[in-house]
């Protein structure tokens, strides 16, 4: 079975410190034309929605989980400026 969802709802169906590792690569919001997905919000809009996503994922790591994102690097910077829930990342950039 394949559920169409939403990244947000369905993080929020994962329950709290079970997950050893999100891999994130999100719409990088340039305008690329989804079916239904908008890819040109406001950045600002944008970046704290990131936020929010890697936050909430962050609840759902258990002790030693990583989350691993794929951003363009100037977004990159922009979002974990902004994290704060998380105490350490390392910055991969190719």
């Amino acid at each position: 079975m394949i559920n169409l969802m939403t990244a947000e709802k369905w993080i929020d169906t994962i329950n709290q410190e079970t997950v050893q590792l999100f891999v994130l690569d999100p719409p990088y919001n340039v305008g690329y034309k989804y079916n239904t997905f908008k890819d040109n919000k406001k950045q600002e809009d944008y970046i704290d929605e990131q936020v929010s996503l890697i936050e909430n994922c962050g609840t759902k790591l258990k002790s030693g989980g990583s989350i691993f994102y794929l951003n363009y690097p100037e977004n990159a910077a922009d979002v974990w400026s902004k994290i704060k829930t998380l105490n350490k990342f390392e910055w991969i950039t190719w």
